[in-house]
């Protein structure tokens, strides 16, 4: 069955599968739950201000309903007096007369006034004030109650509110009016429920002046104090609600009115908005703070998730890149095996034969293989989810590469053949194998065999590298190890040690004719000529030789006596073999004490310092001196340099060594009135030091010595390797302003290139040409044209060795520049140069010295 897939770039996690994509649909969502939020607040706190004020609208109408009826009852009263005091008129007298009326009747200050004002007839305590506007109103008015503007009593303590109908003749002419006064208190009134803060009631005429208000009001009753929207709002209806803003106290305030029914009144009640709508502020204010800190929570909210949504898309793209780039396949499935995602290397896993069935465990592994034969590690996980993830690793290159490992452990990677440690195993297993044949080798007739371990060097394989290059180096090993190959038999051993190394272990026959014929079969098979590059190179072999078991019965000892061997076949020339014999090891154990010695003779500083001096070779003039180490040895006596110095080198002791005599060196001269140069010989094995020219800084730097009186001598072997190093060590030497001498130039690896390569102050010619000039007339004319080349090259030329008046005189007649040897002055010590100076400049002081006179004693 196919199952639908999906690759792991879509897949990666489950929260990219679900999160929406992009920052625009989080700000959306955010934005609407705080809308969602915010709206709801704003809807609940709208939804309790309406509903508050509907019933604050209901009841201050209720209440004015109430205040209403209450002074329609009291005005009601006042107009049947009204009406009673026009009763006791008679219809048929053309004239008001006092008589007419019983004024005792109405104590509360009714009064009847002619037409010019005249009082009729009055109670006691009836004030008259307005009749004027009220006789204007009521002369052209219907039979209608009219009320006038309050005034103030006589005593001005109160304000009396006036009432008046017209009185008519029985012709129906104006007569004159009946008033009636009273206290604006009788018709203030406040309901029990209105008692609150900000509750008010006032009366109004139809002209908008306030008749009473309570509670009272200083300056308010008698003026108009309706703005003009209230007004129109009071008069556009004969009852109704509002709000505004109210003129005297400054205050926002809801209000009902009713006009009353016949009468041009109205009643008006409010209540301050801000006194009803405490609590509905306290609450609004709860419901802002719980607003704000659902706002804070979604905020939080959804920073968190913006938090959460970038990292998980970190992951997602991480694991999908991971899981895209990956060499292992991937395939994540359910548990009826609908495969739910796959990476592109994954898709092969389908193809391959697997386990089915539940996990036993968390994970299992299995090992499957290819159509092609490649081998398949297959791990299978069970997810907490109901599903398993597989993960395929192809291990064919690793099971090659773990081969390949293998051999490489074992084997050296040019030619094939064991290396070191794999051989040392090897040789002990043969040695092994014939201890346990010994007693069947003892019980059998014929000749015995023995075992010969072999080691030995190319000799020339480094003029190889150089001249034909690293890569031609490589096909002579080739060469070489394929010629091993065929010397040796199946049961022994051949195998490359490192660098131009080789060893053989094989079987030999236990006499010596065999072993000569194999000491002399080896290095001529290997001398033939190998073709590389279209070149013939021929090379030589160094061998050592030990056997087993006469010379060691364990591997280390084999190799110890066979590394003695080839060491003394190294000394004694090229293409040389040596068989370990007991005389060797005394040799070597006597070098290695040598060199115990040498490192106590530096720590305990046994070691001395001798100076040579140098000449002018013209006039014989002391130029400098030449630092050389001499060593004393307590037990052997004088020791040669020529012996210790290799063994210092060998041992890593040349470089203190060299330190300790350049430092030495200069700390002497440092110390002479009439400074000289100092010239102190550098080892190649120094020169390869990382710290050399630091060294030397430092010395120069604590002796106080010119950098421009110090000469180093170096050999031409610093510079037959052609280490680039070196050269550009030379150089910065050079740069501090020391002096480069080549010294025993002629001998060994002379090349006219060293010249070119790097620029020498000096060139010191070797003693064997010196002294060998007047045997051989090869020699003085190489002598001749080595100290022309030098003039021609502008270099300084020292002649070393000179012994004779004979040599002295021909190195004049060359025009050599200096002289060092035996003839002139041997080496002194530090503690005599002084005096053998003081001596020379008193021999001095003619034009040429004589060098029978300047010859200094024995130091």
């Amino acid at each position: 069955m196919t199952h639908p897939t999906k690759t792991l770039t879509h897949h990666a996690l489950g929260v990219t599968a679900t999160l929406p994509h992009g920052r625009y649909p989080g700000l959306i969502t955010l934005g609407c739950l705080l809308f969602l939020v915010w709206g709801a607040g704003f809807w609940l706190s709208r939804h309790i201000y309406q509903e508050r004020e509907t019933v604050a609208f209901e009841f201050i109408t209720y209440q004015v309903q109430e205040a209403a009826g209450r002074i329609r009852r009291v005005l009601t009263e006042a107009d049947q007096v009204l009406h009673d005091l026009r009763m006791a008129e008679t219809a048929q007298t053309p004239e008001l007369t006092p008589g007419r009326w019983d004024m005792t009747r109405y104590p509360g200050g009714a009064a009847v006034l002619a037409p010019d004002g005249h009082v009729i007839a009055a109670s006691p305590g009836a004030s008259t004030t307005g009749w004027p506007t009220l006789m204007a109103r009521l002369e052209n008015a219907p039979d209608e109650p009219v009320i006038g503007e309050p005034v103030p009593d006589k005593d001005g303590r109160a304000l009396l509110i006036p009432i008046a109908r017209r009185i008519t003749k029985p012709d129906g002419a104006f007569a004159g009016l009946v008033m009636i006064s009273l206290d604006s208190e009788a018709l203030s009134y406040l309901p029990p429920s209105l008692e609150m803060p900000g509750g008010s009631m006032m009366l109004l005429t139809e002209a908008d002046i306030v008749l009473s208000r309570t509670p009272a009001l200083r300056g308010i009753v008698g003026n108009r104090l309706l703005d003009a929207a209230l007004s129109r709002t009071i008069h556009a209806s004969a009852e109704g609600v509002g709000s505004g803003v109210s003129l005297p106290e400054g205050q926002n305030r809801l209000h009902a009115h009713q006009h009353l029914r016949d009468m041009p009144l109205i009643v008006l009640a409010s209540v301050s908005h801000d006194a009803l709508f405490t609590r509905w502020q306290s609450l609004r204010r709860k419901i802002i703070a719980t607003t704000m800190l659902a706002t804070g929570l979604i905020a939080l909210t959804g920073w968190l998730w913006r938090v959460r949504r970038r990292r998980a898309d970190m992951t997602a793209d991480i694991l999908t890149v991971l899981l895209a780039n990956t060499e292992h396949g991937v395939r994540v499935e359910r548990a009826d095996g609908t495969v739910t995602a796959v990476n592109e290397a994954g898709t092969a896993l389908m193809a391959l034969p697997l386990k089915t069935g539940p996990l036993t465990a968390a994970a299992q592994d299995e090992e499957t293989r290819r159509e092609d034969g490649g081998a398949v590690h297959i791990t299978r996980h069970a997810l907490k989810h109901d599903g398993t993830i597989l993960i395929g690793t192809d291990r064919t290159a690793r099971r090659m590469a773990e081969a390949r490992i293998a051999f490489l452990t074992h084997h050296d990677p040019l030619t094939g053949l064991p290396n070191r440690w794999h051989a040392t195993s090897l040789v002990q297993a043969s040695i092994d194998q014939r201890a346990g044949n010994e007693k069947a080798s003892n019980e059998r007739t014929g000749p015995r065999s023995t075992a010969a371990l072999i080691l030995f060097d190319l000799d020339g394989f480094q003029d190889i590298n150089d001249t034909l290059g690293h890569e031609a180096g490589d096909a002579v090993l080739v060469e070489v190890a394929g010629r091993l190959r065929e010397l040796g038999a199946d049961q022994d051993v051949v195998a490359r040690l490192g660098g131009d190394e080789f060893l053989l272990f094989l079987d030999v026959p236990d006499d010596e004719a065999t072993i000569a014929a194999l000491a002399d079969y080896i290095p001529r098979l290997l001398s033939q000529p190998v073709i590389v590059h279209g070149q013939q190179v021929r090379l030589g072999a160094s061998m050592g030789i030990a056997f087993h078991p006469r010379d060691g019965r364990d591997t280390a000892t084999l190799f110890r006596h066979a590394d003695i061997a080839l060491s003394r076949a190294k000394k004694a020339g090229r293409g040389r073999a040596r068989v370990f014999a007991p005389a060797m090891m005394a040799a070597f154990e006597e070098h290695r004490m040598m060199e115990s010695d040498l490192r106590r003779a530096l720590e305990n500083k046994e070691l001395e310092l001798r100076l040579q001096p140098q000449f002018s070779c013209e006039t014989l003039d002391i130029t400098g001196f030449e630092a050389l180490a001499r060593w004393r040895h307590p037990v052997r006596g004088d020791i040669s340099p020529a012996v210790f110095i290799p063994i210092a080198e060998r041992s890593g002791l040349i470089n203190p060594l060299g330190l300790w005599a350049l430092e030495h060196a200069c700390q002497i001269a440092a110390g002479w009135r009439i400074r000289r140069r100092m010239a102190v010989n550098l080892s190649p094995v120094q020169l390869r030091c990382d710290t050399i020219e630091t060294d030397i800084r430092d010395i120069l730097h604590r002796t106080q010595f010119p950098a421009h009186l110090l000469e180093l001598e170096v050999t031409e072997s610093v510079l037959l390797d052609g280490d680039e190093r070196t050269l550009e060590t030379l150089h910065r030497l050079r740069a501090m302003d020391i002096r480069i001498t080549l010294d025993d130039f002629g001998t060994g690896y002379s090349s006219l290139s060293y010249l070119r390569r790097f620029p020498f102050d000096k060139v010191k010619i070797d003693k064997s040409f010196v002294q060998g000039q007047s045997k051989d007339r090869m020699t003085r004319v190489i002598l001749e044209n080595i100290i022309r080349m030098c003039a021609d090259l502008d270099l300084d030329v020292v002649g070393e060795g000179v012994e004779t008046e004979e040599q002295l005189n021909e190195l004049r007649r060359l025009k050599c520049g200096e002289v060092q040897g035996f003839l002139l002055g041997r080496p002194l010590r530090p503690v005599a140069v002084e005096g053998f100076l003081a001596r020379h400049a008193r021999r001095s002081s003619g034009a040429r010295i004589d060098p029978k006179v300047a010859l200094a004693p024995p130091a």
